[in-house]
């Protein structure tokens, strides 16, 4: 859209001032039309220049640098603190019904730990009660994550030991008495609250075996848990539990909590990958677009550093790494990094000494900066009054992005580059040309392509088309691809019968054709 419909609109504006059209009534044409005084006056400008002024001063330097390393501090101190946790219960309205019944169920009626239930199908019961007496076995033995185990296998297994002792193991039963046993305890006092967590492939009867088992459940109760850290390990080593038993059916555990603790495990794996790509791209594309490699890393170094700083003012705003705050992360590294590159980019363009350098950088472009700063907030300000935790999410992140981002690509950045500026491109450019000059020169002599490699010895004639080879004597094979303008040559010899004043007017022809003298020729 800049580069189309701004540009057209943006030249029909051009064409208004130059037919002295008023700006608010086209029509209308100034004849004597003076600019106000104060529209020719760049504030920004002035701003900008006094503030260069300011930061440059070596006392100002050594404390913006020592607050600098101080919010870093800061910022650091709140990314440790940082909690990742995702609720879904945050993208209610916070004044709906729903939300308000969450927040008091919560406050009143406070749970001890995630309960979790297992679904067993299609089990080869009785030919897997080994496996299945190892996963109870196994849960029993995590106390420092579960609480308690209440499944009807061990409630059976009790059943079996106290009315049944002579019919040996559980697991050593056939399918007849198992089927048998499992009836009469599922009819008993003990185990009819069982009953309604299987699924039979037909209808269980009292006083008769039990059909084939399709569904069955238990369940057992997590420990309350301090956040993802504890969470996602928790959850994980349940589920290696079942992976190592290897059920011929299917088993797997399932818990309200466990939605949100799998996105908390996704979310810490993929945000910090997201976040070194884009920084990676960032770098490769300054990189390309600055064409320095000192300058490319002073401006990674200051997106990083306000990445800190958004990450860890985050916390004390009361943000967590949650799905909608690792978006609006990510999207922020792409936004921080204009207030930083283009003032680097005014740096490699001006010349002078690095202070003088600073503050041409901040004076012809730390305007703008400001100025899409700023737009970028207007952008934004109205979401600061929304109630949604998505639009407060994005409210606060992108604040936070623009007042760092500011911060470091006009305070902190220009300090950098007064004390570790790279040159300038006009600085890299004489200094190339005077590379390519002295190269012409060896032993301080100027190399001329025409000079003769080795000079004509003998003899003081002045005659610069006198040929050295004397009439009556051998002409011996030669070539001229050592000549400057790699032109060929006929350089067929003659016979031994033709004149030798022949063959050096030939010569002397092709030696003036090419510009060379033909005492150069050996």
């Amino acid at each position: 859209l800049q580069a189309t419909w701004f540009f057209a609109w943006f030249s029909l504006d051009q064409r208004r001032i130059e037919a002295k059209r008023d700006g608010a009534f086209p029509c209308y044409v100034h004849q004597n039309y003076t600019p106000n005084e104060i529209s020719q006056k760049n504030y920004l400008q002035t701003m900008m220049k006094s503030l260069a002024n300011l930061i440059m001063k070596p006392v100002v330097k050594i404390g913006l640098i020592l607050g600098t390393l101080g919010l870093l501090g800061v910022s650091i101190w709140g990314n440790i603190e940082l909690r990742q946790e995702f609720n879904p219960i945050w993208f209610l309205p916070p004044d709906s019904y729903l939300a308000q019944w969450h927040q008091f169920n919560e406050k009143f009626y406070p749970t001890s730990g995630e309960k979790v239930n297992v679904f067993m199908g299609d089990l080869q019961l009785p030919t897997e009660l080994y496996k299945l007496d190892a996963m109870h076995k196994e849960l029993a033995d995590q106390t420092d994550i579960i609480t308690s185990v209440h499944s009807w296998y061990t409630g059976f297994c009790d059943y079996m030991d106290k009315n049944f002792p002579n019919d040996g193991a559980v697991m050593n039963m056939t399918e007849d008495v198992f089927s048998t046993r499992l009836t009469q305890y599922l009819y008993s006092p003990h185990g009819s609250q069982f009953r309604f967590l299987f699924t039979f492939d037909s209808a269980i009867e009292c006083g008769k075996p039990a059909p084939t088992i399709q569904l069955g459940m238990m369940d057992f109760q997590h420990r309350l848990m301090d956040g993802p850290k504890e969470q996602i390990p928790a959850m994980n080593r349940v589920k290696r539990i079942f992976e190592t038993k290897n059920f011929s059916g299917t088993v797997f555990p399932m818990a309200t909590g466990y939605a949100s603790w799998e996105t908390d495990e996704i979310i810490s794996v993929e945000l910090y990958r997201n976040i070194l790509l884009a920084i990676l791209c960032i770098f490769f594309t300054t990189w390309i677009l600055l064409f320095n490699f000192v300058a490319c890393i002073q401006v990674l170094m200051c997106v990083v550093l306000t990445l800190v700083n958004v990450a860890g003012f985050m916390h004390f705003w009361g943000l967590t790494i949650d799905t909608v705050s690792s978006v609006y992360l990510i999207i922020s590294i792409g936004l921080c990094v204009d207030y930083s590159a283009h003032i680097a980019h005014a740096f490699m363009m001006a010349t002078g000494t690095r202070q003088e350098r600073v503050k041409d950088a901040l004076y012809k472009i730390g305007p703008a900066v400001l100025n899409g700063g700023f737009s970028t907030f207007l952008a934004f300000v109205l979401l600061g009054g929304s109630r949604s935790h998505v639009f407060q999410s994005f409210f606060k992140i992108f604040l936070l992005v623009v007042i760092f981002g500011l911060y470091n690509g006009l305070i902190f950045l220009p300090i950098v580059l007064s004390f570790l500026g790279p040159r300038s491109y006009n600085e890299c450019l004489n200094s190339k040309s005077s590379h390519n000059k002295n190269s012409d020169h060896i032993n301080g002599e100027e190399l001329n392509p025409l000079k003769p490699m080795i000079p004509a010895t003998g003899g003081s004639s002045t005659d610069p088309l006198k040929p050295i080879i004397k009439a009556g004597s051998e002409v011996p094979a030669y070539n001229h691809h050592h000549l400057a303008n790699n032109q060929s040559h006929q350089d067929n010899h003659q016979n031994n019968d033709e004149s030798h004043s022949r063959l050096l007017q030939q010569q002397q022809n092709n030696d003036a054709a090419t510009g060379i003298r033909s005492d150069h020729v050996l």
